[in-house]
């Protein structure tokens, strides 16, 4: 097929959204809705059905006028997949995420406490080369969503307490080992693209979303507003440090009062120590999830506790930003629902909101559970193919063209 001009990518863009959008069209209405004339359309098209990105429809009935009725137009949902990357500071997360959003072939390899780049970098390139094997349809992209700052433009990694890969160019060692584009984005910036995803993929629409992370050094926050993904300068910005207590505890920050001293991972390990009467050097967020759900006292009410400072996070954020949708979650299995307990205690105890409306209603825990932040990286890539198709078009292999007869 040769380069393709930005022009004719803007083009092909504003195609394939139109069936995002509509689920069928022929071709003439495809015309009309984006504007464009029908040379170019069928133009695009031809090139979209060679490489499987579109199936053409055979509904297998005439017009009134005895002509035959057109030929329509869909996306090809499993046309080719995304690879999404969730890279903590003890385990990497991945999954494969097809055009369509559905998520498949999940894995999660551990990071040995205090481990070197090296260590690290090996285990994010061992997750992608598992996936592709693992993968039925072509690779055409990796998303990754990280812990700590992460700048989206140089895909510069920047993280706390992660010191082995402070600096590490994420975004060039993914893109030189794995010849694939790369996208980068912190974590739960990254989850909440993938929540908004999903759900205009069950046709949902979306005006405003915030994901709040769990995270062992802190909490992360990402936000989207039609259809866009919010980000700080750089890629940085720091729910976690947001202080619900000026005369509070400590923060390594300097600060006092600090959110993540008291609703973190991290936070919240200490004060399990402190319920237990005994230092506890070995336990880990999952290990903890395990305790509370085994009826251990210490563990719920630590687990709660945290979940209630959340609480005042949370009301922060619809106060500043009022989303139609907040979303909760975790990479640790189980984690979020048992803050969602506390948050929900800290909601009920402080009364009605200042909009006036149920707050409840509008927070819920993601239905990705612990790979909501890879399923959102690989939807990140899927959206970018939306925006700018070209590229990823040109690498597809060419696709058997079959036309469908619809049942």
């Amino acid at each position: 097929m040769g380069t393709l001009s930005e022009l004719y990518s803007n083009n092909m863009s504003l195609m394939l959204n139109a069936l995002q959008a509509q689920g069928t069209l022929a071709r003439h209405e495809l015309a009309d809705i984006t504007g464009l004339t029908r040379t170019t359309v069928s133009r695009a098209i031809a090139d979209l059905v060679d490489k499987g990105v579109v199936l053409e429809v055979d509904y297998g009935q005439a017009s009134s006028r005895g002509g035959r009725k057109p030929i329509r137009l869909q996306l090809n949902d499993d046309a080719f997949c995304m690879i999404g990357l969730d890279l903590r500071r003890e385990k990497v997360n991945g999954c494969l995420v097809r055009l369509g959003g559905q998520s498949e072939s999940e894995i999660s390899r551990p990071i040995p406490h205090n481990p070197s780049q090296t260590i690290v970098l090996d285990t994010l390139h061992e997750v992608v080369e598992e996936l592709r094997n693992a993968a039925s349809l072509p690779v055409m992209g990796i998303g990754l969503g990280a812990i700590g700052h992460v700048n989206p433009s140089t895909g510069i990694f920047k993280p706390y307490n992660f010191e082995s890969m402070y600096g590490v160019p994420l975004q060039d060692v993914l893109t030189q080992r794995h010849r694939l584009p790369v996208s980068v984005r912190s974590g739960a910036g990254a989850a909440a693209i993938g929540e908004v995803f999903a759900r205009e993929q069950k046709g949902i629409a979306v005006q405003s979303l915030a994901f709040v992370m769990i995270d062992y050094g802190g909490l992360g926050l990402g936000m989207m507003s039609e259809g866009v993904s919010w980000t700080g300068k750089d890629g940085m910005s720091e729910f976690g440090h947001t202080v619900i207590d000026y005369n509070g505890r400590l923060c390594d920050c300097g600060r006092r009062g600090c959110l993540t001293v008291y609703a973190s991972g991290r936070a919240m390990l200490k004060r399990l120590a402190e319920l237990a009467g005994q230092e506890l050097p070995n336990v880990q967020l999952d290990q903890l999830v395990a305790l509370a759900e085994s009826g251990d006292s210490p563990a719920q009410q630590a687990l709660t506790e945290a979940g209630f400072y959340l609480g005042y996070g949370i009301n922060d954020i619809d106060c500043i930003m009022h989303p139609e949708y907040i979303v909760l979650g975790s990479s640790h299995p189980g984690l979020a629902d048992w803050y969602m307990r506390g948050l929900l205690q800290n909601i009920h105890e402080s009364g009605p909101n200042i909009f006036d409306d149920n707050l409840t209603e509008r927070i819920m825990l993601t239905d990705k559970g612990s790979f909501a932040i890879a399923y959102g990286a690989a939807a990140m890539q899927i959206d970018h193919f939306f925006k700018a198709p070209v590229s990823i078009v040109e690498q597809l292999p060419p696709a058997t063209h079959i036309i469908q007869f619809a049942r």
